[in-house]
């Protein structure tokens, strides 16, 4: 699963994507600064700063301490979706692309320059987006913020009192948000936009039971237990006391009863009056205008410069290559792995991970905590999840573990290579200690490159199959890698056949068919989960073909030069980014080698 941090509020995209403010307004003040760095810096701050002070959720998931990075008097509450807002946020774009053409790339500090490029890059991006808007769906039945923002909030960490507070402020803003959702939802349906029936019965079932009034009443729902758990560990550090505690308590059953609770049926409702507006599950390619954005949605998702073609072409020869290889793999399966614990797994992956990766200036001595998903969110959420930490708090880690997937020893193995080292949890702490170093400027922390983190934890997973030699059968783990390469590639071939070539349900069922897939409701399940999530298996699997082509080209232009060692430190040190921004400053390397 993509890692959790903070919920895009008002472009209504998935997690980690930058929020931007809403003034028209730049302030001039960087414009005189003397020198071009200076002047790039206080644009990234005055954008940082704008972003975060947004929207209390984001603020929280990102910061520890907002002051510290000049954020003083931010909202604590969610920003609200609405047209005019909209309007803003793009004259906002516009007017940062602009300030920023006044600055020249070649005049800044070769770590500055980097970030121009990649933040230059990323705003255009959102700001084409913007065209699209009405194609995006913040209610996905997968990911839906109906179903993520309860985990979020439930994951809110309460450094000191002060966050209580902030966090009532929050949920109590919560019903303004779902009625901004409600305005977009509607505005979708007006322009035929509207989610498919499928996704819709999935959508209401999960608003209904995701605030259960007799749960509530009992004080057992998810969003209470948590909250006491959180208030319990500050009245044993003496950051408030007992009677501050149950004060805290009422206020939030009363928040959850009288807003939460009624805002979710009233979200229903609404859902329920645009039935008529529902039809049957089609991708995006269905339409000129839905193909042009699934164009630039794959561009954003996979930080790709590869036309959708080319694409399909990469995906189409992986596919051959490992099902050519697949052939002469022993389908074994071992009768012991060996290990089975979490901790034993999350040790024996940090030590294989240090042979062929750097160690960070901390020693890779970072906490962490291989935790289960509660019962309650067992049926909502993916069968793991590295919960991003704050900028300036990256010390303490948390995964999570469904334990309704039930993975097997070498799944769970793998699984938390890609959660954790050398996977999201190595990559996130070693890139933000890097920022904690100034090495780049904060704002590289809160740009979303999903190509660059799901394909580089795909990455690190494939990595750990030949990990697992030392525990199992070296041929059953070459077969178990392959498989899980094939599953990725022929899915994402299933999503730009739906969302470029037009493919319906039928179509996928032949194509499912001819692997061998043949059972009717799993071929529909696959069906309505690509069309309700365009993009996301190639974050995945492009993204990882991506890293491979940056090291297939690292290795012929460095030359002797290179090596694994040197590859991933330069991945690692040059941090989330589009893949053309990164091949370029491979090249720059050798030029300077």
């Amino acid at each position: 699963m993509n890692s959790l941090k903070f919920f895009c509020i008002k472009n209504k995209r998935s997690i980690l994507i930058m929020l931007l403010g809403v003034s028209l307004l730049i302030p001039a003040l960087y414009l005189f600064y003397h020198t071009p760095d200076r002047r790039f810096q206080a644009l990234c701050d005055e954008i940082f700063i704008r972003e975060l002070s947004a929207d209390g959720l984001s603020l929280h998931y990102s910061l520890k301490n907002p002051s510290d990075y000049g954020v003083r008097n931010p909202k604590w509450g969610f920003s609200a979706y609405s047209p005019e807002e909209t309007e803003d946020e793009m004259l906002y774009l516009q007017d940062t692309l602009a300030a920023m053409e006044n600055i020249s790339p070649r005049s800044l500090s070769p770590e500055n320059r980097i970030t121009y490029e990649i933040l230059a890059g990323y705003l255009t991006n959102q700001l084409e987006c913007y065209d699209y808007i009405l194609y995006e769906e913040p209610l996905t039945f997968s990911s839906g913020m109906h179903v993520e923002l309860p985990i979020l909030l439930s994951e809110y960490n309460f450094y000191q009192k002060e966050d209580v507070e902030h966090y009532l402020t929050l949920l109590a803003s919560l019903p303004e948000y779902l009625a901004g959702v409600e305005i977009f939802e509607k505005e979708k349906a007006e322009a035929g936009l509207f989610m498919s029936s499928y996704a819709l019965e999935e959508v209401l079932n999960q608003c209904k039971t995701m605030f259960p009034e007799e749960v509530l009443a009992a004080e057992e729902h998810l969003l209470q237990v948590s909250f006491r758990k959180r208030l319990e560990a500050l009245v044993k550090e003496e950051e408030m006391t007992a009677e501050e505690m149950d004060a805290f308590i009422n206020d939030n059953n009363t928040c959850l009863k009288n807003r939460i609770l009624p805002a979710y049926a009233k979200l229903t409702r609404t859902l329920e009056t645009l039935r008529p507006c529902a039809g049957t599950a089609a991708g995006l390619g269905v339409s000129k205008e839905g193909k042009a954005y699934y164009e630039l949605l794959l561009a954003m998702q996979t930080g790709t410069d590869k036309s959708v073609p080319e694409i399909m072409e990469a995906l189409q020869q992986s596919f051959l290559a490992d099902y050519q290889a697949l052939l002469a793999c022993p389908t074994r399966y071992p009768e012991d792995f060996g290990l089975c614990e979490p901790e034993e797994i999350m040790k024996d992956l940090k030590e294989k991970t240090f042979l062929t990766f750097p160690a960070p200036e901390h020693g890779g001595d970072i906490l962490y905590e291989v935790l289960p998903v509660e019962k309650a969110l067992e049926d909502y959420v993916s069968p793991a999840f590295y919960l991003i930490p704050p900028l300036d708090g990256y010390e303490d880690n948390v995964i999570y573990i469904n334990g309704a997937s039930e993975p097997d020893p070498l799944s769970l193995y793998t699984t938390l290579a890609h959660e954790g080292y050398p996977g999201h949890l190595f990559q996130t702490t070693y890139f933000y200690e890097e920022l904690s170093n100034g090495t780049f400027h904060p704002i590289r922390g809160i740009l979303s490159f999903k190509g660059y983190t799901e394909g580089y934890a795909t990455y690190a997973e494939c990595l750990s199959y030949d990990y697992a030699k030392m525990f199992a059968d070296s041929g059953y783990c070459d077969a178990s890698c392959i498989n899980r390469r094939l599953h990725l590639a022929l899915y994402s071939m299933l999503d730009v056949c739906i969302h470029y070539y037009g493919y319906d349900l039928n179509d996928t069922r032949e194509c499912l068919a001819s692997f061998g897939i043949e059972d009717r409701d799993a071929t529909e399940e696959i069906y309505e989960y690509i069309v309700n999530t365009p993009g996301n298996y190639l974050s995945y699997y492009l993204g990882y073909l991506e890293i491979l082509e940056c090291k297939e080209l690292a290795a012929q232009k460095w030359g002797t030069d290179y090596s694994d060692m040197d590859f991933h430190r330069f991945f690692l040190n040059i941090g989330p980014a589009d893949f053309s921004t990164i091949k370029k400053y491979i090249r720059e390397k050798a030029s300077l080698s």
